[in-house]
């Protein structure tokens, strides 16, 4: 998920990838201007379709295939920029996992199931809680004001069609910005990726034992981690580890069952060189894979 414009790329990367999935702010002044379009759009692919049935002139099918090209990518455009308000947006949670998690899978994901089930998370009936619970994390990071100021200071290049504004150096100045915040706040985000944990462990607890699901206990122990998310109450990660636990034994759940580490412990590092913001690290960099590591990684199994 990228945030760029033009020739010029800003992005976040996760593990190096989880970010690739962003609308670029280019697709997103697009979105903007394609609300107005989208009805012509829709009606002549419904005029064509009507007279291609009509006449059965192969002339029209290009033109249907070139206004139904339109209105895929308007309907991406806006797919995009929803993508984009799930995570920037002050009105939404920092946290809306626990209603996920009827749909609880274990293992991890490749870059292009991480990118489609990104993009089904804006379905409720379809969210990964897997994605789920990076959010909390993604949604800090972009909500941090430098990173907000950068991505406003974008869509308004894109909505004044100043397509050299990101070439710029202020806009390399607002960028570095944006990342010396990020790292300022290094402490913030672990400590954001560290009760993700919890909802990880959470989420593996389901998969292995599903008939837990309707579990008051695993009910309101979820409720308890999401709303101490979103009153933004501080991360006492010991603490809350021990809780977890305790629920797990509660459960007559041992973590090994699970995966759980009792030990883990977030620790990110930053990298800002070229196009990129990097934040390696942390527990989704053991979940989401590249097609090659997933590759090595099933040689091995079956070796």
């Amino acid at each position: 998920m990228t945030i760029g414009l033009g020739l010029l790329v800003v992005f976040i990367l996760v593990g190096f990838f989880i970010f690739q999935q962003l609308p670029s702010v280019g697709d997103i002044g697009k979105a903007f201007k394609s609300h107005s379009k989208n009805s012509k759009i829709e009606q002549s692919v419904s005029d064509v379709t009507q007279s291609q049935i009509v006449s059965n002139d192969p002339s029209l099918y290009e033109v249907s295939k070139k206004d139904s090209s339109d209105e895929t990518q308007a309907e991406n455009s806006k797919i995009n920029e929803a993508m984009l308000e799930d995570l920037t947006s002050q009105n939404k949670p920092l946290s809306d996992f626990c209603s996920s998690l009827k749909n609880a899978k274990d293992g991890m994901l490749s870059q292009k199931e991480f990118g489609e089930a990104f993009t089904q998370s804006l379905s409720e009936d379809k969210r990964d809680p897997r994605i789920q619970a990076i959010k909390p994390m993604l949604r800090f990071v972009m909500r941090l004001p430098k990173m907000t100021e950068m991505i406003d200071e974008a869509q308004a290049a894109v909505e004044r069609s100043d397509e050299g504004f990101l070439k710029k150096a202020e806009f390399y100045a607002k960028a570095f910005s944006a990342f010396t915040e990020m790292k300022e706040h290094q402490p913030d985000i672990e400590s954001v990726m560290d009760r993700s944990y919890l909802f990880l462990g959470l989420n593996k607890l389901i998969a292995a034992k599903p008939e837990f699901l309707n579990d008051p206990r695993l009910q309101n122990y979820c409720s308890d981690i999401e709303l101490s998310f979103n009153q933004s109450t501080p991360v006492d990660f010991d603490q809350e580890k021990k809780n977890f636990l305790k629920f797990l034994e509660d459960m007559n759940v041992k973590p090994k069952e699970i995966g759980f580490d009792p030990y883990y412990k977030s620790d990110v590092k930053f990298n800002f060189a070229g196009e990129a913001m990097t934040i390696d690290g942390g527990w989704p960099s053991d979940l989401v894979k590249s097609e090659v590591d997933m590759q090595v990684d099933l040689k091995k199994k079956t070796q």
